[in-house]
């Protein structure tokens, strides 16, 4: 029997969660699915611009925005893995595989079954990959497939159960994602490394006693008796909080909070329990419950942070959770036009904050301020750091994505420009019954990274207008959505100024 392969969408916390293979659940991604399509008929500049660095993204790199994956071991052709990591991969006793992340691919799971003497026969395949590391990690519980049971609602069939997991990058694909914007990269912490094969094992199906490890092969122990719990201790999330400027420990609050989905969209955080560090730094919760929570450190005088999203099974098991605090500090400045005159009521915020070289530093609550008449604005309680600024106002549109700064206290400004409008008018020969019509506008050219470009549903009165657009040549099209693009039409070039309204009058494919 033919293996199948599949594409599914997911969402980024789900790559993260998976890439923990078996220690969180992922979620459905229908609701995710929904906000997407939402988002994508919203015509802001920033909207568009958001969407658009997906749609550039996938343009140049196949399967953004997908997990590809199969069942069955058939064989896998080498897509560029180092020396020695195909003969690992498909391994006879594989059960499934998949690759992600989303936004570029390129990290491989091998998902199989075996017993100690098969995996000690992988260890020594494993041993000969042409990598600087090879890592083994041991874990607590049982193993269940992200590809065969992506939700975790087979728990109870067995055939969704595997004993370990090889993980391998593509090393392309990984330069890729050292290059992408902190809010979209898969990477997390210290990326500086090349990236290092990994076999994930479980100790309930493996006996650890009986793994025979070739030297050479780092060991990451991640049972809870290697760290001073116990089976009893279910479920133990630790760390150590730091400060990021010395290092040293800080005496701070984690917090946890429960995430709540609400049915007119988007999340309510629910606080449930808090504990303290101790002089080192310490931290740990023990019977963390299977429910969507996220850990938030606090320290006076310290920026506040998101340490991470979780959610476990039900297996008992140990993670590690360490985070640096950067010393909070306000962020001011001005935003002004085109000729250097002060706006108001733009609403300013900063987003992909980062701190050295610790991965982004989300923080609980969105970082935003309004400009007053004087054009001036201040946000509070930032990481010292840096990250990206972007302004909101009607009418007008600010640099490129977002403006780099870093973050000190300091002044800094914000220059936005006039924004021009498209409205775009659709004629049929005859009125349209039930039937969906999209129009597109593209940058002339084609679409980049940091250009605006977009697209949406017209209306009942067969029109949509596009707001806040950059000055610039544009390319409109139309058609039927879905459709054809024998139903498209033809490319019109529209120059559009700034601080105008441009109508156009297109006329539909006749059928």
């Amino acid at each position: 029997m033919e293996p199948r392969t599949d594409r599914r969408f997911t969402k980024a916390y789900q790559v993260r969660a998976a890439r923990a293979h078996g220690r969180h659940r992922p979620f459905s991604c229908q609701a995710h699915l929904r906000k997407l399509k939402t988002a994508s008929r919203k015509t802001t500049l920033v909207g568009r611009l958001a969407v658009l660095v997906l749609l550039s993204l996938a343009a140049t790199t196949p399967c953004f925005g997908m997990i590809t994956g199969g069942k069955g071991n058939k064989p896998i052709n080498d897509p560029g893995w180092p020396s020695g990591a195909a003969k690992v991969f498909n391994w006879p006793t594989r059960v499934a595989w998949w690759e992600g992340p989303p936004f570029g691919g390129g990290q491989w799971h091998a998902e199989c079954k075996g017993n100690a003497a098969v995996l000690n026969e992988v260890l020594e395949a494993f041993q000969k990959i042409d990598t600087p590391k090879k890592r083994l990690i041991v874990r607590d519980g049982i193993g269940y497939s992200f590809w065969l049971d992506p939700n975790g609602q087979k728990r109870a069939d067995r055939t969704t159960k595997i004993d370990w997991v090889f993980t391998v990058w593509q090393p392309d694909r990984w330069q890729f994602q050292k290059g992408l914007p902190p809010n979209l990269t898969a990477l997390r912490g210290d990326s500086s490394e090349a990236p290092v094969p990994e076999i994930h094992i479980y100790a309930a199906t493996i006996h650890w006693s009986e793994v025979r490890v070739p030297p050479g092969i780092e060991i990451v122990d991640q049972r809870l008796e290697a760290h001073g719990f116990d089976v009893r201790d279910g479920r133990v999330i630790e760390g150590i909080i730091t400060d990021a400027a010395t290092g040293l420990p800080l005496k701070a609050n984690v917090r946890v909070e429960r995430v709540l989905a609400k049915s007119t969209g988007g999340y309510d955080y629910q606080p449930a329990e808090t504990t303290t560090t101790n002089d080192q730094g310490r931290w740990f919760f023990k019977d963390f419950p299977d429910q969507w929570s996220r850990l938030i450190a606090e320290c006076d005088g310290y920026a506040p942070r998101v340490l991470r999203y979780v959610r476990y099974d039900r297996q008992p098991g140990w993670e590690r959770a360490d985070a640096s605090l950067s010393k909070a500090v306000d962020l001011s400045g001005r935003v002004v036009d085109q000729d250097g005159n002060p706006l108001a009521g733009v609403q300013v915020s900063v987003s992909d904050l980062t701190v050295g070289s610790s991965g982004p530093y989300k923080q609980p609550g969105e970082a935003s301020g309004q400009t007053g008449s004087d054009g001036k604005f201040l946000i509070r309680g930032l990481p010292e750091g840096s990250g990206k600024l972007r302004g909101r106002l009607d009418g007008y549109f600010g640099p490129g994505l977002e403006l780099d700064i870093g973050i000190a206290p300091k002044d800094c400004e914000l220059q936005m420009k006039q924004a021009s409008s498209l409205l775009v008018h659709v004629e049929f020969a005859k009125p349209r019954v039930d039937k969906r019509y999209i129009v597109q506008v593209i940058p002339e050219g084609g679409e980049k990274v940091g250009s605006w470009g977009g697209s949406s549903h017209i209306d009942e009165h067969d029109s949509v207008r596009f707001a806040n657009v950059p000055p610039g040549r544009y390319i409109v099209r139309s058609r039927p959505n879905p459709g054809s693009k024998r139903e498209q039409t033809k490319d019109i070039l529209v120059e559009l100024e700034g601080g105008k309204e441009t109508i156009l009058e297109i006329k539909a494919v006749s059928e």
